[in-house]
């Protein structure tokens, strides 16, 4: 589920609210840090990268990072090109 909420806000370009969170933990200071908890849809600030983990039972943890692909022209109008 937190894999597909998360290419969801990359295509979107917007980061959806926290759920079920009505006061932050008093003992994080939220205003001296870069971090911030939403409590409504924000649109998306700089590069559309997201992380993505999984902590399982026995040490069974896995981990992705995603990023939205960013707008390219025409390909058409462009001509050949390469993929890297």
């Amino acid at each position: 589920a937190g894999l597909i909420k998360t290419v969801l806000a990359l295509q979107a370009g917007s980061v959806p609210p926290s759920v079920n969170l009505e006061v932050p933990n008093s003992r994080f200071r939220f205003e001296e840090s870069a971090l911030f908890v939403p409590d409504r849809t924000v649109p998306w600030a700089g590069p559309r990268v997201a992380g993505v983990s999984s902590f399982g039972f026995g040490g069974v943890n896995g981990h992705v990072v995603l990023a939205a692909v960013p707008d390219v022209p025409d390909a058409d109008a462009a001509g050949p090109g390469l993929l890297t």
